[in-house]
């Protein structure tokens, strides 16, 4: 605790680390995040499945997973389900929409949600679980409330 305070130390979610170590991609990892960067970029709000994703970069999807496992330690990508990743900022983005709604009507639902956001029903669940398991929103019945 001394330590953070006296800014040696950063503590990151359940991790610390030294205020001068900066964590990078080894040198293949990073020029395969140059290319899931810009397709993932290009997706905005709707990023491709692994699957997808593998076929257009025309990588094994076992590999690019692994890669994209090792980018969402780093903070670069988050893994909202079992195949899927989303850019830290488009996710952010779909939080502000979500929150949005929630605070309008009082509860979230996946319908409004899908709406709101126009990701589709199937994506639209996807992301609100990983909210609920992120603990920014809590279901309650078919709805959600901001947690």
């Amino acid at each position: 605790e001394t330590l953070v305070r006296e800014a040696a130390l950063v503590r990151e979610g359940p991790h610390v680390r030294l205020a001068s170590h900066r964590a990078e991609l080894n040198p293949a990892d990073a020029a395969l995040w140059h290319k899931v960067r810009a397709a993932l970029e290009a997706a905005a709000l709707r990023p491709p499945t692994l699957a997808e994703l593998a076929a257009a970069l025309a990588l094994e999807p076992r590999k690019l997973e692994a890669a994209l496992s090792r980018a969402a330690r780093q903070g670069l990508v988050v893994r909202v389900s079992k195949n899927r990743f989303f850019l830290p900022a488009a996710l952010a983005r779909l939080q502000d929409i979500a929150r949005a709604e929630a605070r309008a009507a009082g509860t979230l639902t996946a319908a409004t949600f899908r709406d709101r956001s126009g990701i589709g029903r199937n994506l639209a669940i996807e992301v609100l679980e990983y909210f609920d398991r992120a603990k920014f929103t809590r279901r309650v019945g078919d709805a959600r409330v901001l947690a």
